[in-house]
């Protein structure tokens, strides 16, 4: 690299770490409309936990979508963690779990049945 493009480089980054920080001081009405989008998505998926908790059964559900979702989510929650986006964090965090308690009622109940 020549010494042009490292500058260059160099001052990118610098001005990078001087953009402001969001702050969650006020909520302005994107912030709300992120909460109540994430509380929609999570709440989702608690019809589907409890409905699996009380058939005992998950077979139906496929593995495929289970570890696609969770891996989707997590990303999402890397990337709100990254960006200081705490509903887009938060609600990913729950969603996760709520998806991590379908893969292991769908693996406990599977894995049940087929000792019967």
């Amino acid at each position: 690299m020549d010494e042009d493009m490292t500058g260059g480089f160099c001052e990118t980054i610098s001005y990078i770490h001087t953009l402001p920080q969001q702050t969650y001081y006020h909520m302005d009405p994107l912030l709300y409309t992120g909460y109540v989008g994430g509380i929609c998505t999570t709440i989702a998926f608690l019809p589907q936990v409890l409905k699996t908790w009380q058939s005992q059964t998950a077979h139906d559900i496929s593995w495929g979508l289970l570890f696609l979702l969770l891996i989707g989510v997590f990303l999402w929650m890397i990337y709100g963690i990254v960006d200081r986006d705490i509903p887009v964090t938060i609600a990913n965090l729950i969603t996760g779990c709520l998806i991590t308690s379908l893969i292991s009622m769908k693996w406990w109940f599977d894995h049940r049945c087929r000792q019967k």
